[in-house]
């Protein structure tokens, strides 16, 4: 039962960063004057999604 739920929040953890990095890049095309600090959270993002796409993996097998 405890993995489960460690798994479907890990689940939604994994969506909602997904789609900050994604609001985060739409951001960066619309202001790109901002693109440096900006730049920095989504290389942040991207690592923290792939990092939970990787475990979720690993449960999913």
């Amino acid at each position: 039962m405890i993995s489960c739920i460690s798994s479907e929040r890990r689940s939604l953890e994994y969506e909602f960063l997904y789609n900050l990095r994604d609001q985060t890049m739409l951001f960066l095309r619309m202001c790109p004057e901002n693109n440096g600090y900006a730049g920095e959270i989504l290389a942040r993002l991207e690592e923290m999604v792939d990092i939970l796409g990787r475990r979720l993996e690993k449960e999913e097998d």
